[in-house]
């Protein structure tokens, strides 16, 4: 399913970037399988920010506040990243350091077959994958 990957302008675009988020198969078979919903951990990540823009807060912040272990953020922020959920847009302390600024983003298409999102800029046949 193609989705306009451009979100509106300020908190507009922020609702609409979290109706997407909760709607998208992908990540509710992500969630189904998982420890903890990788829709929850999006959208308390996307709350550290204005409207979804320069969203940070460190992964204990946000386990924290939604009652997970710092590694299981970890993991699914990496992942929202891959899914084009997030474009990181500085590290704070470096590479090698945690601290990520993010913005919220919408990938360019919506795979049936979860964990065979490509990343940004392969030229993977999803078709491939799925067969």
């Amino acid at each position: 399913m193609k989705r306009p990957n451009k979100l509106e302008p300020g908190i507009k675009g922020y609702h609409q970037w979290q109706k997407a988020i909760l709607n998208d198969q992908p990540l509710r078979d992500i969630a189904g399988k998982g420890y903890f919903d990788i829709r929850l951990i999006a959208i308390a990540i996307g709350a550290f920010g204005a409207s979804g823009r320069g969203c940070f807060a460190a992964e204990e912040v946000v386990a924290g506040q939604i009652g997970c272990h710092r590694n299981v953020v970890a993991k699914y922020r990496r992942q929202l990243i891959d899914l084009g959920w997030f474009t990181v847009v500085a590290r704070n302390g470096g590479s090698l350091r945690r601290g990520l600024v993010l913005d919220i983003s919408l990938p360019e298409e919506s795979s049936t077959v979860p964990g065979s999102w490509p990343r940004p800029g392969s030229d993977l046949n999803l078709t491939v994958l799925a067969g």
